[in-house]
């Protein structure tokens, strides 16, 4: 996603965009492997696919300035729906794991 977005200049917000790239992906890495030892994590891979799906959109359209259709729609729900889901499916496992 950082490469998709950077611009010519490489400058100190390219850099918390790296950052924030690695924090996005470092869940999504975990998730899926722990896919592979467990299948109740397809859930959470896949809400937090989605969840960097809605950063990307934002950031084609702020950064890249690629104008979206509905941009504002896809963006918030895109991100209900992720978040709403990542606390589901943790909130599950562990209530799941306490009984």
């Amino acid at each position: 996603m950082w490469f998709l977005l950077i611009n010519n200049n490489f400058n100190f917000l390219s850099i918390l965009a790296l950052v924030y790239c690695v924090a996005l992906g470092t869940p999504l890495v975990y998730s899926i492997a722990r896919v592979i030892l467990n299948r109740n994590y397809i859930l959470l891979t896949v809400f937090y696919s989605i969840f960097i799906f809605s950063d990307l959109l934002i950031g084609m359209h702020e950064i890249k300035g690629i104008d979206i259709p509905s941009y504002g729609f896809l963006v918030w729900f895109t991100y209900i729906i992720a978040l709403s889901g990542i606390t589901y499916v943790l909130v599950f496992h562990r209530n799941k794991s306490n009984n």
